[in-house]
């Protein structure tokens, strides 16, 4: 797998050789050298300790068994955790770059790949104490063990297991061995791949873990969503791997630690004009005390009337809806596109077929099946349609409701005659048959001020019969 056998010396310079490896129809031995003109080695970057960062965690196992076996996609697991708190600066220093150049590298059919070269991005992540000033960090005695042990620290200073390291190890030889456990890694991909493509070290730090996972993963596409879709298996198996549920996301790129790397191929997602609201529901009690209540799962962003220094006043509650529930799936981390314009769903309805040209840059309104056709579309979320005959029959699916959000968390639009707003939970009581309905409502026109939002009932627990935050009957009895 082209581990070399030793790593290189701390005061290494210019190319960095990782080996080389041999498969059928694929024949590499490749150098990487730091990508930088002027730059001399990993020794110079971890010397500049005070404005740069050094970091991932790592842990000290062989990393031929952390994945490195995966066509595409290898983790390296921190198991042990090593220092506690973390600091990075924001320095103008990165981490290293390097050029994955081929000595000798011949593909299939005899291609050659002698002149082709891909972007390999490497991070290390370590532990320190807070109370360390990053001038330090270059001559402490904290390190991560190389070997098959690691040593642990609390923040005490008191050591936990494992072999003691001697005072002069330093951060700088941690770094260098965490890098050369990398290289191995990203060789494996590169051999792996049968074409030259760029790798990068991403941190993650999933649910219930105390520490943060370092993976690499080759890019496959230069769309960003994909190329989240071709590592879809890798992902599955490091899931497994660290026994990670696999119903939602925990190791996509977009939820990682950010680096604040510019490798020429970021998102290009743009920010909202303004900051939104987030999760305005919360500490709301439901009016119902007996039966069960059912919310939505996650995190959302309140999109209403009058953001952006747009108005659509009048007509675009169901734009707003729709823009809460982007905004759901891509809090969750199921996608890394921006939430849309008005105008890019307009776009998007008639790219479909659904609507006529003259619709881009119109007033007119859409409703739910126009929302399930952006959401399959845009995000690749299949939706299903409840058909209500009228407002008073809404409570008769009170159940069917719960059921969702117990199973899927995901928010609701509900459309009826002119009005549409976003359904966030259900409360039930299964004996009596008493329900509410936890509303939020895309007509409020303020500011972004949440004692505004929920002493105005903008969000809010609606009991059947109860009126709408503007005034009026929130669902229309017989329509």
């Amino acid at each position: 797998r082209g581990t070399p056998s030793a790593p290189p010396p701390a005061s290494a310079s210019g190319s960095i050789s990782a080996g080389s490896s041999h498969r059928p129809g694929c024949n590499v031995a490749f150098s990487l050298e730091p990508f930088s003109a002027g730059s001399s080695g990993v020794s110079s970057w971890c010397n500049q300790g005070q404005t740069s960062s050094a970091s991932a965690a790592t842990d000290s196992r062989d990393p031929k068994k952390d994945g490195s076996g995966l066509g595409g996609a290898s983790a390296v697991d921190g198991s042990h955790r090593s220092l506690q708190g973390s600091s990075r600066s924001s320095g103008s220093n990165e981490a290293p770059l390097f050029l994955y150049r081929p000595v000798a590298a011949v593909g299939p059919g005899g291609k050659s790949y002698m002149h082709s070269q891909a972007q390999v991005a490497l991070d290390v992540l370590m532990y320190l104490p807070s109370s360390m000033p990053l001038s330090q960090l270059c001559w402490t005695g904290y390190s991560m063990a190389s070997s098959t042990t690691t040593r642990t620290t609390t923040s005490a200073g008191s050591s936990n297991g494992g072999d003691s390291i001697s005072s002069n190890d330093s951060c700088c030889g941690a770094v260098t061995a965490a890098l050369t456990r990398q290289l191995a890694v990203a060789h494996s991909i590169l051999s792996q791949q049968g074409s030259l493509s760029d790798v990068t070290a991403y941190h993650f730090l999933p649910p219930g873990r105390t520490h943060h996972v370092t993976a690499l993963y080759p890019r496959k596409s230069t769309d960003a969503e994909l190329n989240e879709a071709k590592l879809t298996g890798h992902r599955t198996y490091l899931h497994q791997l660290l026994g990670l549920p696999l119903h939602r996301p925990a190791l996509r790129t977009n939820m990682a630690l950010p680096l604040d790397l510019d490798l020429g191929h970021a998102s290009e997602a743009h920010e909202p004009k303004q900051k939104r609201l987030l999760d305005v529901h919360l500490h709301l009690p439901p009016p119902i005390r007996s039966g069960e209540t059912s919310l939505v799962e996650g995190s959302y962003e309140y999109c209403h009337y009058m953001q952006d220094r747009f108005n659509d006043c009048g007509w675009g509650c169901a734009y707003r809806s729709l823009q809460t529930l982007v905004s759901w799936f891509q809090r969750q981390q199921y996608t890394s596109k921006p939430i849309p314009s008005h105008r890019e769903i307009q776009q998007i309805l008639v790219k479909l077929g659904d609507k006529a040209r003259d619709f881009i840059g119109s007033q007119n309104w859409i409703g739910a099946i126009e929302l399930s056709y952006i959401l399959d579309d845009y995000l690749g979320v299949t939706s299903k349609i409840i058909t209500v005959n009228r407002g008073s029959d809404i409570p008769s699916h009170a159940r069917e409701l719960a059921a969702h959000f117990k199973s899927q968390g995901t928010p609701v639009m509900i459309g009826g005659g002119v009005l549409a707003y976003t359904l966030l939970g259900v409360a039930f009581d299964e004996a009596t048959g008493e329900c509410a309905f936890l509303i939020l409502d895309p007509h409020y026109t303020g500011g972004e001020d949440l004692k505004k939002i929920q002493s105005g009932t903008w969000v809010s627990w609606k009991m059947p019969g109860d009126s709408a935050a503007a005034g009026g009957p929130l669902f229309m009895r017989d329509a």
